[in-house]
């Protein structure tokens, strides 16, 4: 009960599902963007980051002014580095590091 805020209390969220057990048709994706584009998202978070490839829409969505936010998919073209075929969404990637810590 009650509200939750924060870090951007007045951004418009929405969860849309594309991927399916056969994978992430371009149809499937293209249509989810168009929804959220239509229903006034500020930021579009997908992770479903492809190597080379561009995602169908994403072009249209950030000209509509709705930052798109890829995951790195961390298997770029050499160990330790990602790949994003598309300059305007921003590219997140994972990390790890070579050491564990056992409790």
């Amino acid at each position: 009960m009650g509200v939750a805020r924060g870090g951007a209390p007045r951004a418009r969220l929405g969860i849309y599902k594309a991927c399916w057990v056969g994978g992430c048709p371009d149809a499937a994706v293209l249509a989810a963007i168009d929804d959220a584009i239509y229903d006034g998202v500020d930021v579009m978070s997908l992770s479903i980051g492809s190597v080379g490839k561009e995602i169908p829409g994403t072009l249209h969505a950030v000209q509509r002014g709705t930052s798109v936010v890829f995951s790195g998919g961390n298997d770029g073209p050499v160990p330790q580095t990602v790949t994003n075929a598309e300059p305007w969404v921003t590219t997140v990637a994972a990390s790890t590091i070579d050491r564990s810590f056992p409790t």
